[in-house]
């Protein structure tokens, strides 16, 4: 039922600020300019080779910051939605 129930298209601003609020933690904007969101910095950290503590700790001072890939040097935007 979960998975129909996330299938489903969001209809209402309630079921939006539901969806965020329980789904959205952080927003990340790639090097080729698209976006992502994500759940947890573990997530992150797999899809840009940025270590997961070096983001917490740079995102407890500012809810959002520039960082470097190591290897690759990509340059990521990760903002912190949920405070």
């Amino acid at each position: 039922m979960e998975d129909i129930l996330q299938s489903m298209n969001i209809t209402n601003e309630e079921t939006m600020i539901n969806y965020i609020n329980n789904n959205i933690n952080y927003l990340v904007i790639f090097p080729d300019r698209k976006t992502k969101t994500y759940k947890t910095l573990n997530e992150i950290q797999e899809d840009t080779c940025i270590n997961s503590s070096t983001i917490s700790k740079k995102l407890k001072i500012l809810n959002s910051n520039i960082f470097k890939s190591k290897g690759t040097n990509y340059i990521f935007y990760i903002y912190k939605v949920n405070q």
